[in-house]
């Protein structure tokens, strides 16, 4: 008994058990006592002691029983702690894990009540801290608290409530839409039932930022106007297998397709000269030793009808990726295309869903576990070799200067100070790859007393490269490859900034092709497409390397030269016009160009310069004899 009442230090619990005891003593008395009176029996010392020895046997055995319920409870509560004990180092890592994710993620029970969310939740939806807080520590907390907090940022809080209490009317339900802030961020929104053992307990609901992708997508379309504004088809394929990576308006319109279904098909599906991958591979191999093949095909329509396109189709590599260009023309003069436009695909959308995080918690220098992303990227044992995981890691980095370096790896994680939530990018080069790849690197402390960290590595090489080349492109001339009239716009402000800050000198010549009209009318467009082209390559190769050039506008030109005064520009231009006149464009007769040329002033802006200088062209075209060079602000001198 005194070994049992050792084990039971708990004062509540020792007062039920002497309670107990005392209960069924008193018990067994009042039950005793009226059965005696009743039969009339005196209440004699023997019989009284009898009575008494019963009552105490039947409280020892109350209280053994009593003691048995009291241990049984206390190993119930001991596993109900060590479970609790387990669910909290679990919900710490996985709440440490959600904080490793760009998406915002609300879990609720089936009572509203927020169960966990993560720190990009609470940034997304700019909750005030006292407020995420009181949702982590009050019990009687309700989500709906979250959205009266947020409803003053939408456009449309009435939309927004409509939506979400139609979802909660429904268990079953599922959905996703877009939010649209009043301050222009836009937020894309998931939900789904969460199920444990196929019942629903509770939902969740997944924020993702889009308003970057979103400009991101209003520059690309910029871009894809021009490009759709065509009245040539493009078609972009991969050499290899022949499939259509991308195209724009008009090829689908030829092809009776939407964008995103020819985008599905291969070349040689379409082709009737080209109907096996062999064949594919051999007009590559074509292509590519003649620099351009020009020649005429028959393709197939998706209602089944062939129609003849003239096909000029080039090898061009961008990103150290090969491609094949396809520009064609409908020789057909059939017009009778029924199909409609589609939205358009959402590049930057697909860039991040492609994105994969790779993850590690790191313990010191030793990768304690990772995922299979990370696994598959530095080598799956890597990750099992305890205490050379992070080494194989260093082995893995390419040091350049702006990228996070072995050292400053090490003194990142080893630094506590520093804010979790900073970021670095570094470059790895995976095993038996030859690129290099660019990885966005974050990391997150374990909840304390845990001093392990969660390392997240995203791999943004494709979205860099994508980058790169949407910048390439927004700035040049698809047809010459010289500057685009807005990039050369940009250079030209620099030069009038400079004129004005520190009197630095420049010259702006600008001139056309002499009856390019003619050209186009009498040999056809492609001739004049090839001419503009060749022009295009002269530029880049006969002015010198501090001159731009740039394609105006259909046959006109612009060429930008610093600190070059009237007499140093006239060198160059009259350079130029004699390379023109000396180049072989396959018209039969040497080709002619009228030039303008006019120096920058400090009181020019750019629409005043260009002016002239257009003036002085035009002066130039109007002269009897063709090619001449005329100065602007001149009357009837030329240079």
């Amino acid at each position: 008994m005194r070994a049992l009442l050792e084990r039971l230090r708990d004062g509540p619990q020792i007062s039920l058990l002497l309670g107990a005891a005392a209960a069924s003593m008193l018990l067994s008395l009042a039950i005793a006592v009226p059965v005696l009176h009743l039969r009339g029996a005196p209440l004699t010392d023997e019989y009284v002691t009898t009575l008494l020895g019963t009552s105490v046997a039947v409280a020892s055995v109350t209280m053994l029983v009593v003691l048995g319920l009291l241990r049984e409870d206390r190993r119930r509560s001991d596993r109900v702690a060590e479970r609790n004990r387990d669910l909290t180092q679990m919900l710490r890592l996985k709440a440490a894990m959600l904080d490793t994710t760009r998406d915002g993620i609300l879990v609720v029970d089936r009572h509203d009540r927020p169960v966990i969310f993560n720190q990009r939740f609470a940034e997304l939806w700019r909750l005030p801290p006292s407020l995420a807080q009181r949702a982590r520590d009050d019990p009687l907390f309700r989500a709906a608290e979250f959205r009266a907090a947020v409803l003053h940022l939408l456009e449309n809080p009435d939309a927004y409530l409509e939506k979400v209490h139609a979802i909660y009317a429904d268990p079953e339900a599922t959905g996703s839409d877009t939010l649209f802030f009043k301050d222009g961020q836009r937020l894309r929104r998931f939900t789904a039932p969460q199920r444990v053992d196929g019942e629903i307990v509770g939902r969740i609901w997944t924020f993702y930022d889009i308003t970057e992708l979103h400009r991101e997508k209003e520059r690309l379309e910029v871009f894809r106007r021009l490009i759709d504004g065509s009245h040539d088809a493009l078609l972009i394929v991969d050499p290899i297998t022949s499939e259509i990576l991308d195209c724009n308006d008009r090829a689908a319109e030829l092809h009776g397709y939407s964008r995103a279904d020819l985008m599905e098909c291969r070349l040689i599906d379409i082709n009737v000269g080209i109907r096996d991958t062999a064949a594919w591979r051999r007009a590559v191999e074509q292509i590519e030793a003649e620099g351009a093949l020009i020649h005429v095909v028959d393709h197939i329509r998706a209602d089944g009808s062939v129609f003849p396109l003239e096909n000029t189709a080039r090898a061009v590599t961008a990103n150290g990726r090969r491609y094949v260009v396809a520009i064609e023309r409908d020789i057909s003069e059939r017009q009778e295309l029924e199909v409609a436009l589609t939205r358009e695909r959402d590049f930057s959308q697909l860039l991040f869903d492609l994105q994969s995080t790779l993850l590690a918690v790191v313990d010191g220098d030793r990768i304690t576990s990772c995922n299979a992303a990370l696994a598959g990227f530095i080598g799956a044992p890597a990750c099992e070799q305890k205490g050379n995981g992070v080494e194989a890691l260093y082995q893995r980095m390419v040091e350049r200067p702006g990228y996070l370096d072995r050292r400053g790896l090490d003194d990142w994680l080893a630094d506590p100070a520093e804010a979790s939530t900073a970021t670095h990018h570094l470059l790895l080069r995976p095993p038996r790859a030859a690129s290099v790849h660019t990885l966005l690197v974050q990391r997150r402390r374990l909840p304390a007393p845990d001093t392990r960290q969660l390392l997240a590595l995203t791999d943004i090489t494709e979205l860099e490269a994508k980058r790169r080349e949407i910048e390439r492109l927004a700035a040049t001339d698809q047809l010459t490859g010289l500057l685009n009239r807005a990039r050369f716009n940009e250079s030209l402000d620099q030069q009038l900034d400079m004129v004005k800050r520190y009197g630095v000198n420049f010259s702006l010549a600008m001139f056309d092709v002499d009856r390019f009209k003619a050209i186009n009318d009498n040999l056809g467009h492609l001739v004049g497409d090839q001419v503009l082209e060749r022009i295009g390559k002269l530029l880049r190769t006969r002015l010198r390397a501090t001159d731009t050039a740039a394609r105006w506008g259909g046959d006109e030109f612009m060429v930008l030269m610093p600190k070059t005064d009237a007499a140093g520009a006239r060198v160059v231009i009259e350079a130029l016009r004699a390379a023109l006149a000396d180049t072989d464009f396959g018209l039969g007769e040497p080709l002619g160009a009228s030039f303008g040329i006019a120096c920058g002033k400090s009181t020019d802006t750019t629409e005043s310069l260009v002016g002239r200088v257009d003036e002085a062209m035009y002066r130039a075209k109007r002269d009897p004899l063709e090619g001449k060079i005329a100065l602007a602000e001149t009357s009837s001198r030329q240079l």
